[in-house]
């Protein structure tokens, strides 16, 4: 979690131990290592800065690349030998990885990345649509049909939802508890 998420929720417990991700990953990884993981890769929810962040504050060689996920961009950076990566969001853009042992004794990795938008001029995967169509068609009546009708608009923004009581919270409670 983000320092920055701390302020966001309302109700702590109070003996909540904040740890940042690099002094988690100094704690974690050398025991991963010890067990026999040859490659770490932290998968992170955390905006770039934060990313960045972890990287340089930890040894080179600690953690192998860093695949980034909450920012809607795509971004590749080497900081302090760690690949920092994000790949963007809503499949604009997806990374091809390969990951290949540096030659000799070396206990690090050489790594390719290409970054691949995707656009209309792909071909469409006719197996993959007609399986695709397979799955929803039953769906898609009923979820074409409305649920209900709210007599108010319903507050789900973020600044509501993670800092007081919402309406929205509230509707969600009762018709899911």
């Amino acid at each position: 979690m983000e320092r920055e998420w701390l302020d966001t929720i309302n109700s702590l417990p109070p003996n909540l131990i904040y740890k940042s991700a690099s002094a988690t990953a100094k704690e974690l990884v050398p025991a991963l290592r010890a067990q026999g993981a040859e490659l770490i890769v932290a998968v992170t929810h955390q905006r770039e800065p934060n990313d960045n962040k972890l990287a340089e504050k930890t040894p080179d060689g600690l953690i192998d690349i860093i695949l980034g996920g909450h920012d809607h961009f795509y971004n590749h950076s080497l900081i302090n030998g760690t690949h920092v990566l994000r790949s963007g969001s809503d499949f604009k853009q997806l990374s091809y990885i390969e990951a290949r042992r540096q030659a000799g004794d070396s206990k690090k990795w050489d790594f390719r990345i290409v970054r691949r938008d995707t656009m209309s001029s792909i071909p469409e995967d006719t197996a993959t649509l007609k399986l695709t169509e397979k799955l929803t068609t039953s769906l898609k009546a009923k979820l074409g049909k409305p649920l209900g009708y709210t007599a108010s608009p319903l507050d789900a923004r973020f600044t509501t939802v993670r800092l007081k009581e919402s309406n929205m919270g509230n509707f969600i409670c009762k018709h899911t508890g």
